[in-house]
């Protein structure tokens, strides 16, 4: 189909209610991502940035991307167009083999590569950063960025009509840039600190840990828990030092991936990255792995002697 049928037809499905938001919206080219137009007022020039989904809707890892970019073509419009490129690079290097991406993981990178080349300074990075993620709040979690994956009940999913984001956002920034409020600070760096100092990827050593008994490393590490309340199912939390630093979460058998967690934030117990997957512990088989995999490659593995009972 060729771009402008597509862009006709995708017009048609917006105009049906009721459809939900798991429908996926045609692709777009890299054009309006990689060549953005400064013309335009701050919804015409968001708008370029964004491909809400046949609902019309957008999540607030992909609001953040945009406000982002926004901001850095106030800057300068060429600032915009390298941003657009390095966030398209980081997307397809981190796609997991389901297609998921963490937009709002992308995003950072892409916002420290321009920090690292020195396009912009450190101050810089982190105020734009503060500004976007406050500015791209749709729910009451001021704490956490959500993406659209999931059920309406899910907590960790957080979406809004675009025109209702972009109002939002829009009167955040305006707020920002008045000086009538001021973005709560955060460094591009956050999510990377351990108490002492800071924890990068490199830091990290892999290799296979065995518990002894039911324990691996106490009460604020690892937890293998079988059964969760919410619903049921495996719920993986892995220790507050990794996040953001985490690609993927596995579980293998006799080297064979049996399934993959979907991230599900770390805001609570203790702030650590909780990973959900589709069936109880105990339906999976004894002797499994849970193969944290990093984003420089690194892995490090938990042995799971009985699926069906507790380790931490």
């Amino acid at each position: 189909m060729d771009p402008i049928t597509g862009l006709a037809a995708y017009k048609a499905i917006q105009a049906v209610t009721g459809i939900t938001r798991d429908v996926v919206a045609p692709e777009t080219t890299d054009s309006t991502e990689t060549a953005p137009s400064a013309d335009g007022g701050f919804e015409k020039i968001m708008k370029q940035f964004l491909s809400p989904d046949a609902a019309n809707n957008v999540n607030e890892e992909e609001l953040f991307a945009a406000v982002v970019q926004k901001r850095l073509m106030d800057k300068d419009e060429a600032l915009a167009t390298k941003y657009g490129e390095l966030l398209a690079e980081h997307k397809s290097s981190m796609a997991r083999p389901d297609g998921y991406v963490s937009v709002e993981k992308a995003a950072k990178a892409a916002l420290r590569d321009l920090v690292e080349a020195g396009d912009i300074t450190v101050e810089d990075g982190d105020k734009i950063y503060s500004e976007a993620f406050a500015a791209s709040q749709l729910d009451d979690n001021a704490d956490a960025l959500f993406d659209s994956r999931g059920s309406t009940e899910d907590a960790t999913v957080a979406v809004d009509s675009l025109e209702s984001a972009l109002a939002a956002a829009q009167s955040m920034i305006e707020k920002y840039e008045s000086g009538e409020e001021v973005a709560p600070e955060r460094s591009l760096e956050e999510g990377e600190s351990s108490g002492s100092g800071t924890v990068k990827s490199g830091d990290i050593e892999g290799g296979t840990k065995t518990p002894t008994g039911n324990t691996f490393d106490g009460a604020e590490g690892f937890l293998w828990k079988p059964e969760s309340e919410s619903d049921g199912n495996l719920v993986v939390l892995l220790p507050s030092e990794f996040n953001d630093l985490v690609s993927s979460v596995v579980l293998t058998h006799e080297d064979k991936v049996l399934d993959e967690g979907r991230f599900a934030g770390n805001e609570h117990n203790g702030s650590r990255g909780h990973y959900r997957f589709g069936k109880s512990g105990g339906d999976y088989p004894d002797g499994l792995k849970v193969e944290v995999r990093f984003d420089d490659g690194t892995i490090v593995k938990y042995d799971i002697p009985k699926t069906s009972e507790r380790y931490d």
